[in-house]
């Protein structure tokens, strides 16, 4: 089945408009697609077929569903507290609308400031097609630790961002395992016709429900962190905290001061321990003592460095 290059795009549009209106008919939906900068034929109603399609590519892809209302014919989101909760959804959805405001008005792309991915977006389309269609994907993929590129058949599980960077979570048909590979990395994809299945009950979040990042170290065990940090920076967790489980307390000195402290219970992989090393020391971790030991032996050698020693 091939896709249109703009079909991610057309996914978020109908999310975003039906989430918008709340509950809409399907000749309201289609007028509203005549009038999409998305559509390629202006004026060109959206089909019932392609509504359809739509539909189950959302499921299947973001785990949301647009159901119909019988009583009146209109489609709603059965679950609009996990369309908010859905971080990938909200930052397509914005992108979405400024590329709109830029295709009308070019003269603002010199006023709006993006962050900039090394690489691999152009592999995005691709293995969204093949999620959807359920094929693996053939790959040339070179690691940081590698000088040479290596052919692999992968089923691709789901896309993550993290760090300015696009991820696949996906498993190696030869060796069984799954592993993360960094889009940039790759040299050459292509969709296969070879089908897999995902395993009976695999979602996406709760695989990494335990993780900040793309390090799947399982042999981590999970942990409770906490720590303190100057009031100055607590802000910065408080208003987007690092995971989930983030809960805050204070602890209460005796000059009259006090610190905040955040609390997490998660595997405490090196991205969740980078995430704490770059407050620096306005933030100390106060437990377990693996974790305390490690970032003040980071802190160490640090110092070392810059001390010439």
């Amino acid at each position: 089945m091939a896709q249109s290059p703009n079909l991610l795009n057309r996914y978020i549009w109908l999310l975003n408009l039906v989430s918008r209106a709340g509950a809409l008919t399907l000749p309201e939906i289609s007028e509203a697609w005549e009038h999409s900068t998305l559509n390629p034929v202006p004026g060109e109603p959206l089909r019932q077929r392609s509504f359809i399609r739509h539909r189950k590519a959302i499921s299947e892809l973001f785990n949301i569903d647009i159901v119909c209302r019988k009583r009146d014919n209109t489609y709603y989101i059965a679950d609009t507290d996990k369309l908010r909760g859905n971080d990938l959804i909200a930052w397509v959805v914005n992108t979405l609308a400024i590329e709109g405001h830029l295709r009308h008005n070019p003269a603002l792309r010199s006023r709006i400031l993006l962050d900039t991915v090394p690489g691999g977006e152009q592999f995005l389309r691709p293995i969204v097609e093949a999620m959807e269609r359920n094929r693996c994907v053939t790959v040339d993929y070179r690691s940081f630790h590698s000088l040479t590129f290596r052919k692999m058949c992968l089923e691709p599980y789901c896309l993550k961002a993290y760090g300015r960077r696009w991820y696949m979570l996906g498993r190696d048909t030869a060796s069984g395992k799954l592993e993360m590979f960094g889009l940039d990395r790759i040299g050459d994809l292509e969709v296969t016709d070879v089908s897999y299945s995902l395993p009976e009950g695999f979602v996406s979040e709760e695989y990494f429900s335990e993780f900040i990042g793309v390090i799947n170290d399982f042999s981590t065990g999970p942990e409770t962190v906490k720590i303190s940090i100057d009031d100055d920076f607590a802000p910065h967790l408080r208003n987007v905290p690092l995971h989930p489980s983030q809960t805050e307390g204070h602890i209460d000195y005796p000059d009259g001061s006090r610190d905040a402290t955040f609390t997490w219970h998660l595997r405490p992989t090196p991205d969740f321990l980078m995430e704490l090393y770059r407050y620096g020391s306005s933030l100390e971790v106060i437990s377990p003592p693996w974790v305390r030991d490690t970032i003040a032996r980071w802190a160490a050698h640090h110092n070392e460095l810059y001390s010439g020693k």
